[in-house]
């Protein structure tokens, strides 16, 4: 998604005849509220491939609960420890937490479980131990490739980690995990620490819980921002402008058009999103 909301601005500049994008800033900023609004519109439909994110948490033990991010928009799928818990049906929720009934009373087909309730979900069983912080030996980096050396770590690509304790800021925060092997890991810091090797009494913790959702993304704020839609749909927010460019213009059959087009560029998203849902086999856990 390498396009920008003035690439969009561009495009809509083009169509309407313009040599160039306005250099009034206040025109410049009702058309990219107008572009933001396409964005809107579209993520109304339907929750679309390209906002699926995962999600991570750390098991805490004893606890059950843990809280969703707050750009969580919906969950379809949630490991703990590398096993897939299924969603309970909500007749089974009631039955679940209703005093009359013990959970034993569940079907065996829930031996892994978990359940949402508002913004949290509930694990079946609740995790008996806390995910362990383990004491890392040594971070290198290189640019921004960080090399972890951690004997047997037990990780494998594609794992989140929580580093902390470096003294170099940089180094901390929460990562996947690039690549593995027997003793060492490797992920990519958001800038280049400050020096290398990293000091200070470094951890490595497992982010075992992930929750596989849709993210609310965020919208564009200015000219310079990602369009959020993927590059070759970058037609929807421009159709979408221009029939408010035209509504405005009290021009009522081009603004028709040009909400026909957006109407029909989705319609070509919701077609690209069954394709990817299918060939992925998650099509039946992606609906809502």
């Amino acid at each position: 998604m390498a396009y920008t909301i003035s690439d969009s601005q561009l495009r809509l500049a083009n169509r309407l005849g313009e040599s160039s994008t306005p250099s009034v800033t206040s025109e410049l900023s009702k058309r990219r509220i107008w572009m933001v609004e396409a964005i809107q519109e579209i993520l109304k439909k339907k929750p679309f491939w390209f906002t699926q994110k995962i999600f991570t948490d750390k098991t805490v033990a004893n606890r059950p609960d843990y809280a969703l991010a707050s750009t969580c928009r919906k969950e379809f799928m949630v490991y703990v420890d590398g096993y897939k818990y299924e969603t309970i049906i909500p007749e089974d929720i009631d039955r679940l937490r209703s005093p009359l009934m013990p959970v034993q009373m569940l079907s065996s087909s829930y031996s892994y479980s978990y359940y949402k309730l508002a913004d949290r979900i509930y694990l079946i069983p609740t995790p008996a131990s806390s995910s362990e912080a383990k004491s890392v030996s040594a971070i290198t980096s290189s640019g921004t490739t960080c090399t972890v050396t951690l004997a047997s770590h037990g990780f494998v690509t594609n794992n989140y980690v929580t580093i902390a304790g470096a003294n170099e800021t940089a180094y901390n925060g929460k990562f996947q995990i690039t690549y593995v092997d027997a003793d060492t890991f490797t992920y990519t810091a958001a800038s280049t620490p400050s020096a290398t090797p990293a000091t200070g009494t470094i951890t490595a913790t497992l982010d075992n819980i992930e929750i596989w959702g849709y993210e609310e993304p965020t919208m564009p704020s200015g000219e310079s921002s990602g369009i959020v839609v993927p590059d070759k749909f970058i037609n929807a927010l421009v159709a979408y402008a221009e029939g408010r460019f035209w509504s405005s213009a009290h021009k009522r059959g081009k603004a028709a058009d040009a909400f026909t087009e957006f109407e029909s560029i989705i319609t070509d998203m919701i077609n690209e999103d069954a394709r990817r849902s299918f060939l992925s086999g998650q099509w039946k856990q992606w609906e809502i």
